[in-house]
């Protein structure tokens, strides 16, 4: 950090594949040559470019991100064919630009007609998101010293986030809706921190007390439990998590302690240390030959958190004394950082330990957005008022209720996490649709619902034995995750041993449709669009893994096998193939998972 350089090579029979995270004006790239075929993934900090191409048969497919004054544009040629990354559905357009330095970035999403654009311009520049459902309009702008704000709730398959730029730094609060990733929080300085990502019906929940204050991060994994314990002020913390048989722990022991969390997946290890004054911490994670690590260093120190899941990187950093703190989760090429800046940053969001309030407020001519986290049964929300609109996201540590609500003319929107036998939905009412996301704790239900023009996605996770499910009809059709725990079926299956995943995740022997194979197994996501068929397959331990998107009756996949399989992904326009495979153990990996 500050001018070094951080790569991740895997080398794949003869092939070569790296992911560079440069920071300080550096170059961040991950190159994986398939038979002298080029694909690499750029991510350039400080006026740099991000890119990454995928050249299949002389068909060139990149995806920029230029900080900087610089364009970002994710294109896909396929047979001399441009795709800017646009999604049409029905004959609708979909793109998302991202200009960084006085750019425009504007994501559109067209259904039946109507127009999304998600616009975020960095350097005094302006931010909005709208969301267009049945001609709907809804933007949350949020400027911090010319900086941007913002808040998204993408429907169908589209990707929510909240970000809070302080100083010109970004913190952005993402759900993705089908199949993607929502997470947040992070207390500075003593604060409470925690990450929960309910990932059908796993309930996990990472908490960091800082000055003598538990933290705890439990998943719970078919039956196996995860925690992950920081005690600060001379305490010990642990995090075990047990994949079929595999045993993972992180144990972090303040005052000049070491902590350390190893998870082996199929003979893989993963450590997470983390040393208190002014000592390192991090918390690795290799899934046949990838990287993860997280890193918390106290005092001005830096931390990160960086997950590398198929050439994907995530980090969480947080710098404490005037240092930036940021949590980047980067999905297929996708980045999601939240970033709070201690010292001379402003961050209107506080945390207060021991029955105190954290709230985090951005005012929208006049209005009121706060974001409260009370510890000790106290009450957290983070509250956007748009137009007398009422806006709150709620956390409630022991056993409370946390929800995050979003009206939208007089819609209602809320995600709640509930956490000891609690309810957590997140709904988001557009045009009177109603879309909710629960995520019940102990044989609770979860679902998250997304109706659009009358259609009906949602996402169950039952926990003991519950099912869940996330369907998205897209004009009459039916896209479904569900996650059954127990011995239950779920579409978003992911089995944990030998299990299979298809989008699903059973834990006991169980299918997912969204499928990923951890050890034997497979993993696919579908994604049918128009009566088409998109599957998304992780196999680890020679199994295959493919994301189909077809696009007019047109093939699209994107495989990623572990243990000398094959990954491609493909996207077929007017009948044109592109592919991109990763392979692992002596194959090749270039978007790899």
């Amino acid at each position: 950090m500050g001018g070094y350089n951080q790569e991740q090579k895997c080398h794949m029979g003869g092939y070569n594949q790296e992911q560079k995270c440069h920071m300080g004006a550096y170059n961040q790239e991950q190159k994986c040559h398939m038979g002298g075929y080029n694909q690499e993934q750029k991510c350039h900090m400080g006026g740099y470019n991000q890119e990454q191409k995928c050249h299949m048969g002389a068909y060139n497919q990149e995806q920029k991100c230029h900080m900087g004054g610089y364009n970002q544009e994710q294109k896909c040629h396929m047979g001399g064919y441009n795709q800017e990354q646009k999604c049409h559905m029905g004959g609708y357009n979909q793109e998302q630009k991202c200009h960084m330095g006085g750019y425009n970035q504007e994501q559109k999403c067209h259904m039946g007609g109507y127009n999304q654009e998600q616009k975020c311009h960095m350097g005094g520049y302006n931010q909005e998101q709208k969301c267009h459902m049945g001609a709907y309009n809804q933007e949350q702008k949020c400027h911090m010293g010319g900086y941007n704000q913002e808040q998204k709730c993408h429907m169908g398959g589209y990707n929510q986030e909240q970000k809070c730029h302080v100083g010109g730094y970004n913190q952005e609060q993402k759900c993705h809706m089908g199949g993607y990733n929502q997470e947040q929080k992070c207390h500075m300085g003593g604060y409470n921190q925690e990450q929960k990502c309910h990932m059908r019906a796993y309930n996990q929940k990472q908490k960091c007390h800082m000055g003598g204050y538990n933290q705890e991060q439990k998943c719970h994994m078919g039956g196996y439990n995860q925690e992950h314990k920081c005690h600060m002020g001379g305490y010990n913390q642990e995090q075990k998590c047990h994949m079929g048989g595999y045993n993972q722990e992180q144990k972090c022991h303040m005052g000049a302690y070491n902590q350390e969390q190893k998870c082996h997946m199929g003979g893989y290890n993963q450590v997470q240390k983390c040393h208190m004054g002014g000592y390192n911490q991090e918390q690795k994670c290799h899934m046949g030959g990838y990287n993860q690590e997280q890193k918390c260093h106290m005092g001005g120190y830096n931390q990160e958190q960086k997950c590398h899941m198929g050439a994907y990187n995530q980090e969480q950093k947080c710098h404490m004394g005037g240092y930036n703190q940021e949590q980047k989760c980067h999905m297929g090429g996708y980045n999601q950082e939240q970033k709070c800046h201690m010292g001379g940053y402003n961050q209107e969001q506080k945390c207060h330990m021991g029955g105190y309030n954290q709230e985090q407020k951005c005012h929208m001519g006049g209005y009121n957005q706060e974001q409260k986290c009370h510890m000790g049964a106290y009450n957290q929300e983070q509250k956007c008022h748009m137009g007398g609109y009422n806006q709150e996201q709620k956390c409630h540590m022991g056993g409370y209720n946390q929800e995050q609500k979003c009206h939208m003319g007089g819609y209602n929107q809320e995600q709640k996490c509930h956490i000891g036998g609690y309810n957590q939905e997140q709904k988001c009412h557009m045009g009177a649709y109603n879309q909710e996301q629960k995520c019940h704790m102990g044989g609770y239900n979860q679902e998250q619902k997304c109706h659009m023009g009358g259609y009906n996605q949602e996402q169950k996770c039952h926990m003991g034995g519950y099912n869940q499910e996330q369907k998205c009809h897209m004009g009459g059709y039916n896209q479904e995750q569900k996650c059954h725990m127990g011995r239950y079926n779920q579409e978003q299956k992911c089995h944990m041993g030998r299990y299979n995943q298809e989008q699903k995740c059973h834990m006991g022997g169980y299918n997912q449709e969204q499928k990923c194979h951890i050890g034997s197994s497979n993993q696919e996501q579908k994604c049918h669009m128009g009566a088409y068929n998109q599957k998304q397959k992780c196999r680890m331990g020679g199994y295959n893994q493919e994301q189909k998107c077809r696009m007019g009756g047109y093939n699209q996949e994107q495989k990623c096998h572990m243990g000398g399989y094959n990954q491609e992904q493909k996207c077929h326009m007017g009948g044109y193939n592109q592919e991109q495979k990763c392979h692992m153990g002596r194959y090749n990996q270039e978007q790899k998972c």
